[in-house]
């Protein structure tokens, strides 16, 4: 239900080139007192690159990449980028980082597996997902958590 949140990439890639302060202001989450920053996206790309664990994407309409995580997935990024479960709605850390795990393995079962094998260099896919970004060497590859995958056919727009 989320999904429908999501900044689309091309904006995000667009605000944080032109005032990295604000699009952090404007589209990020921020948990405790760190440098890092989340950000809950959406768009489309072409792969240009599958590597164990990860496929490359050119971002239509922009000059920077999205590296879509394909392998096992670790973490609180999804439940941190998207908002919709905070550490301290839960009674201790261990109960929220169960939940993250959890999510991670439903998106490793449901989302990726079913895609898995069918990656091609030159394929079109639309995608949601969760970025940790620490600084702007993260930026290119975005390295993304997907939330949602598809394989868009030649005529299809996403």
């Amino acid at each position: 239900a989320a999904q429908s949140r999501a900044v689309d990439i091309q904006t995000l890639f667009d605000a944080i080139d032109s005032d990295t302060k604000q699009a952090r202001n404007e589209f990020s989450r921020q948990v405790g007192l760190g440098g890092t920053y989340f950000y809950f996206v959406r768009g489309a790309g072409e792969i240009e690159e599958i590597t164990p664990g990860k496929v490359i994407l050119s971002i239509e309409g922009h000059q920077r990449r999205a590296s879509i995580e394909t392998g096992m997935i670790f973490g609180n990024t999804v439940c941190d980028a998207t908002g919709w479960a905070k550490v301290n709605q839960f009674a201790d850390l261990q109960s929220f980082n169960d939940l993250s795990s959890k999510l991670n393995r439903q998106i490793e079962t449901e989302v990726l597996a079913p895609l898995r094998d069918h990656y091609k260099q030159g394929m079109r896919l639309e995608f949601v997902g969760c970025a940790r970004i620490n600084d702007k060497t993260d930026l290119d590859p975005l390295t993304l958590i997907p939330v949602s995958l598809k394989i868009l056919t030649a005529d299809e727009k996403p």
